[in-house]
């Protein structure tokens, strides 16, 4: 009897020790989060991220930064190219010139076996992810096979696509720098429904943000789509 009371004692202690240590490391910067994202790995709402992958690039000090699935769920939007120097570069291009310039040409321009990379919209994807995961899975049905290299060198393979890309890309206009405004306190006051221009930050002294343009209504609004996004990466 005194033996039951006694591992019973232990268990319950010992529940509760896990309890505080888990309180503890969710609590820890950067982990809590990794924890969180290996979740929904887990469960399915990752769409296109393998368990494998997950565990590797949430390691610390891996290069990558994966805390925006959180909000997205999209591998797509959230990984991007840890390899992007002008030394991982110039390892792509011998890659590619090694194993890709037959099929795609030299300059990736495409060929009679292979359709050019270069100055268009690639059908399996252009977000950083979609080319890793061609390169390496390949395209099935196709003459694409896949690409059982180092995480590295399918990075650096990307790099070197890139930078043809950003070589042929057309030359736009420097922006120009906002001209310098003075406004009477006034009448930045006095807008409390701002229209085209917005004398200041939300708007107005108000901060209602709220405008008095027409063009975005209720009846328009589900008109609108993304054509920019922009999301930031870091590394630890």
């Amino acid at each position: 009897m005194r033996f039951r009371s006694i591992a019973r004692a232990c268990i319950i202690l010992g529940v509760i020790a896990l309890f505080i240590c888990a309180t503890l490391v969710w609590r820890m910067p950067d982990v809590g989060w990794r924890v969180h994202v290996l979740a929904l790995v887990a469960a399915g709402k990752v769409p296109d991220l393998a368990w494998r992958d997950a565990l590797r690039m949430l390691r610390p000090g891996s290069g990558y930064w994966l805390e925006g699935l959180l909000d997205t769920h999209s591998a797509y939007a959230t990984i991007f190219n840890p390899h992007s120097t002008s030394h991982d570069v110039d390892a792509g291009s011998q890659l590619f010139r090694s194993n890709c310039a037959a099929c795609h040409g030299v300059d990736a321009r495409g060929h009679e076996r292979a359709p050019s990379l270069v100055g268009r919209t690639l059908s399996h994807g252009d977000s950083d992810w979609a080319l890793f995961r061609t390169i390496r899975n390949g395209i099935s049905g196709s003459a694409m096979p896949p690409h059982p290299w180092s995480d590295t060198q399918l990075w650096q393979t990307i790099a070197y696509l890139r930078s043809l890309n950003a070589a042929n890309r057309p030359e736009t206009a420097a922006p120009t720098l906002a001209a310098a405004v003075d406004v009477p306190y006034a009448e930045v006051a006095a807008t409390n429904e701002p229209g085209k221009d917005w004398l200041t930050y939300s708007g107005s002294y108000s901060g209602a943000r709220h405008s008095s343009l027409t063009q975005i209504s209720r009846d328009t609004v589900a008109q609108l789509a993304p054509r920019r996004s922009f999301a930031r990466a870091s590394c630890t």
